[in-house]
């Protein structure tokens, strides 16, 4: 069952829009955990927050699942925890139409109902838009340059 309820989460955020909202609403649990570069917060209320600024904030999205792993859970003997790779590409209005192309994963915890109770995203927001945007770009461009590891 387990199985079948994340599935069925990765296909609604796979074919995601304003029309799905509610029905990704319907996996995750009423304290459901929700952290990314931008955001903490708990609760199914700020968790329709997060995904409905993201629709406004975004047009023609196209999110993909590349991976899916489950793992074992030793802390939680409650929650199973899958890890998901994704790509996620975007025009941005709000930031110059930017298009944006990133690439993370999730960590999932998975409850014995079936609802998801934590969703963590990992992506590196330096690259993934900072460096897209007109004037800090350029900034963590340079940074980025200044710190990495040179080839001889």
């Amino acid at each position: 069952m387990k199985q079948d309820s994340l599935e069925h989460y990765l296909n609604i955020l796979e074919a995601f829009d304003r029309t799905r909202l509610s029905d990704l609403c319907a996996c995750v649990s009423e304290d459901v955990h929700f952290v990314d570069p931008f955001n903490n917060v708990r609760g199914r209320k700020a968790y329709r927050k997060i995904f409905s600024d993201m629709l406004d904030h975004m047009e023609h999205h196209c999110f993909r699942v590349t991976a899916l792993a489950w793992v074992e859970n030793e802390s939680n003997a409650v929650d199973r925890v899958a890890f998901i790779k994704w790509e996620l590409q975007a025009k941005l209005p709000r930031l110059s139409n930017i298009n944006w192309d990133v690439s993370g994963c999730s960590e999932l915890h998975v409850s014995s109902a079936g609802l998801i109770t934590s969703h963590f995203d990992y992506w590196d927001a330096s690259q993934g838009l900072y460096e897209k945007l007109p004037f800090i770009g350029r900034l963590f461009r340079f940074l980025r340059q200044r710190l990495e590891t040179r080839q001889k």
